[in-house]
């Protein structure tokens, strides 16, 4: 098709031939072959070369489809050089979370975001079935079924009161922690199940005053002073309310991770992504 239009606006094959770079003989076969697809004459070639009445109607509508696919082209050329595009993405800690996307952001400002937040859980499930494109999240082990990239390591720290009795240590151990009033989070967190596994490491079985949904929730609840909360240290943050004491004796380990399904790594915005969590 483009090749037609190039004879017609050329006026004569050889220079069309010559414009594209391509031999003549090129030309006559894809012009023979257009029209046998069309079963139509489009250019009359004696006396001189001229397009048919059936040729000018196709020349005409060739024109504004040929454009369109330029159009279509350049679309796709701004989605390639990240000049265009939008991002889902899932996460499970905010703050770390917030602050990687601010860093893509400065490096690709077209690209937008949608974002959902949730425990690991529910955010492993919403990449596999594919309702957002990457998530950022805590895992003690990558799954074997997503392609996963390590941000930072996590570590547990333990939320009390400003006034708590225990504000004032420096370090905290499991046992000081289980015989507290607990503010635990929801079935599903990295949080809790990782705290739980380290207290079943040294036979330890807390139990919860109080069972919230999502971090901010146990912040709340342990600055009204119901209790004391496990958070991981990177998602604690500064608030004069509460003190963060490092917990020192668990002995696993976790780290917050990006992840995404394997055939995810085509697209442009995910590998963008990953290359950044690779260089940081």
């Amino acid at each position: 098709m483009r090749i037609f239009c190039a004879v017609v606006e050329h006026g004569s094959f050889s220079k069309a031939a010559l414009a594209l770079g391509v031999s003549q003989p090129t030309i006559s076969f894809q012009i023979a072959n257009l029209e046998a697809v069309c079963e139509a004459r489009l250019l009359h070639r004696k006396p001189n070369l001229r397009l048919t009445d059936v040729g000018q109607v196709f020349h005409g509508r060739l024109k504004v489809i040929l454009s369109r696919f330029d159009d279509l082209f350049q679309e796709l050329d701004a989605f390639r050089d990240l000049g265009k595009g939008r991002l889902s993405v899932g996460f499970s800690a905010p703050r770390c979370a917030m602050r990687l996307l601010g860093e893509f952001s400065r490096l690709y400002p077209a690209i937008s975001f949608e974002t959902v937040s949730g425990n690991t859980r529910k955010l492993l499930n919403e990449v596999e079935q594919g309702r957002v494109d990457l998530a950022i999240v805590g895992l003690t082990s990558p799954p074997a079924q997503l392609s996963s990239y390590l941000i930072e390591p996590l570590t547990l720290t333990l939320w009390a009161d400003a006034g708590h009795k225990l504000a004032a240590r420096p370090q905290v151990n499991l046992r000081d922690i289980v015989e507290l009033p607990l503010i635990g989070r929801e079935a599903g967190s990295m949080t809790r199940a990782l705290f739980e596994r380290a207290c079943e490491d040294q036979g330890l079985c807390p139990t919860y005053r109080l069972v919230v949904e999502g971090r901010e929730g146990v912040r709340e609840a342990v600055a009204a002073g119901l209790g004391a909360g496990v958070v991981f240290s990177a998602e604690a943050g500064r608030d004069d309310r509460l003190a963060c004491i490092p917990i020192t004796d668990v002995r696993r380990h976790a780290g917050l991770y990006l992840v995404h399904l394997p055939e995810m790594a085509e697209m442009m915005t995910v590998a963008a992504m990953v290359r950044l969590v690779q260089m940081r």
